[in-house]
């Protein structure tokens, strides 16, 4: 009996283990749909035990402003929530203890669970407080929207105003109306419940307003129930189904930490910082292993400022882009996967088995051109069924400064202790060293916040995108920029290289090359487009 007893509480916690998982998972994906800003206004929306689209609305405009104002019906309607009534949903139980968990482990958090206490109960009490009688067929939602410390004072008012309400008579329809759309799916109150605070529910209405009041008939609503001719209330789960039209990629996305740094000018580390992500590993073909870190949408300053040392003019004007989620190789592509990949069946040119100029299986593969790397993606993306292509211009600048304005994503300089470029040409007052003179293997020096590797020097880096020799009607949402304008012809190339001095690795910096032009400084690293949905492999 005993073991019985200890394998059932071990079942029951890894049923919480997972559930946790799958609602950290849901929410990652969330995150990089819709930005962190997204997920911040979610931890407020977890607080009321039920929200309406006003109420959503409500809470953007109280704590979360600067959002965009479409969050407020994004959260609701992005499979966080489930529909429990008319214009009435609830987080999924899993993800709203996730939510919760965070905003009480802020350390501004007391602070905020007071502000969102004094929030809802001015919102309730101003639509109790709204002339002539509320009615419940409209707005049934008010009842159950509430949590509230049960000693405050606005409950008593809050609850009294119930009871005078619930004893109003109204004619048959009306009342069934009432109890049907009043009575809602429970919400768990785990953490809330720890720091005192209790529902506002309909079902528990009349024991609520007995300790306060200690005059209410507890038979009443049952019998204003049976004269209405209604049924036993009974419990009963709703699950909706929501079907998104588009893509579905089946990937099993692994959480990861990293490393980064942050130089001085003088090319000293003065701060390491642990940065985490999520990724998957395409495995097809069989040991490819290529690893594409998810990047979530966002907007960033494209280009560099008019100070910025070794600026060059085409890296102008200077404008915001918006960057929809997207997935990024973490490394540049190496020899190893080039040749898994090349020995696939050819889509519309032939690739060199081994075209690198250096030798090592965990090298970047380089001497290949834009046609070659087109090629390269057309070949993975038939195999896998998936969207891999070239990053866009405004993709990969993204994606390397990582939130950063910097000249480089590691500070204002870069060294030869964190980067492969030619290193023997000082950018601020980092010392001379001499440089390796070739590619190295990917991944051996510190990553952008992002998780990525590689990003400055290395190899240049392929982009989608034709050459254009300034941004002046370049596109402000993040795709290529591919127009007749492009006389030349030519592709773009980021990120410098080994043969570089780090003016020419910045993360602004741009450079150009024809689409059959191959050298021992040019690779690429892959983009694959983000799903409208993410199955996810447990």
């Amino acid at each position: 009996m005993v073991g019985e007893a200890v394998g059932e509480v071990a079942e029951m916690d890894a049923g919480l283990v997972r559930r946790k998982d799958r609602a950290e998972r849901l929410l990652a994906a969330f995150e990089l749909r819709y930005g962190a800003m997204a997920v911040l206004f979610a931890e407020y929306v977890a607080f009321p035990l039920t929200v309406t689209t006003e109420l959503s609305y409500c809470l953007r405009e109280r704590f979360c402003p600067e959002a965009e104002w479409s969050v407020a019906a994004v959260v609701l309607s992005s499979g966080l929530c489930d529909a429990v009534g008319y214009d009435l949903y609830e987080l999924k139980s899993g993800v709203r203890a996730v939510l919760l968990a965070r905003l009480v482990g802020r350390s501004e958090g007391e602070r905020v669970l007071g502000e969102l206490v004094g929030f809802m109960a001015g919102y309730i009490q101003a639509r109790l407080g709204c002339a002539g009688t509320l009615d419940f067929g409209a707005e049934p939602e008010w009842i159950a929207l509430a949590c509230l410390r049960s000693a405050d004072e606005v409950t008593r008012l809050i609850v009294r105003r119930l009871k005078e309400m619930w004893a109003e008579d109204g004619d048959q329809s009306v009342t069934q109306s009432r109890f049907r759309l009043g009575v809602l799916v429970e919400s768990q109150m785990d953490l809330l419940a720890m720091r005192g605070f209790r529902p506002i529910d309909l079902r528990e209405l009349r024991l609520v307003a007995r300790d306060l009041e200690g005059e209410v008939d507890e038979t009443s609503v049952a019998e204003r129930m049976k004269r209405a001719g209604f049924p036993e209330l009974k419990t009963m789960e709703v699950s909706i189904a929501i079907l998104e039209v588009g893509v579905e990629l089946e990937v099993g996305l692994v959480k990861f930490e990293a490393m980064t740094v942050r130089l001085d000018r003088a090319g000293t580390v003065v701060r390491e910082e642990r940065v985490e992500g999520w990724k998957y590993t395409e495995t097809r073909p069989e040991g490819l292993n290529l690893e594409m870190v998810a990047i979530p949408s966002g907007r960033f300053f494209m280009g560099s400022p008019p100070d910025e040392k070794d600026r060059f003019d085409d890296e102008g004007p200077r404008h915001e882009v918006t960057v929809q989620p997207f997935f990024m190789g973490q490394y540049p592509v190496t020899q190893r996967q080039w040749e898994l990949v090349a020995g696939l069946e050819e889509v519309d040119r032939t690739l060199k088995k081994s075209p690198s100029g250096f030798e090592g299986e965990d090298c970047p593969v380089e001497t290949v051109s834009w046609e070659d790397a087109v090629e390269f993606c057309a070949r993975l993306s038939r195999v896998t069924g998936r969207c891999y292509r070239l990053p866009t211009e405004a993709e990969w600048e993204y994606a390397c400064r990582a939130g950063t304005d910097t000249p480089f994503y590691l500070g204002e300089t870069l060294s030869g202790r964190v980067a492969n470029y030619d290193s023997s040409v000082v950018y601020q007052g980092e010392p001379a060293v001499d440089s390796r003179g070739r590619t190295n293997p990917v991944g051996e020096f510190s990553p952008n916040a992002r998780g990525l590797y590689d990003m400055h020097g290395n190899v240049l880096e392929w982009c989608a995108d034709d050459w254009h020799d300034n941004y002046n009607g370049a596109p402000i949402d993040g795709s290529a920029r591919k127009d007749a304008s492009n006389d030349s012809g030519s592709r773009l190339l980021r990120g410098g290289s080994w043969i570089y001095d780090s003016g020419y690795c910045r993360s602004a910096v741009r450079r150009y090359g024809s689409p059959a032009d191959a050298d021992s400084f040019i690779g690429f690293r892959l983009a694959c487009d983000f799903p409208n949905t993410l199955l996810y492999q447990n």
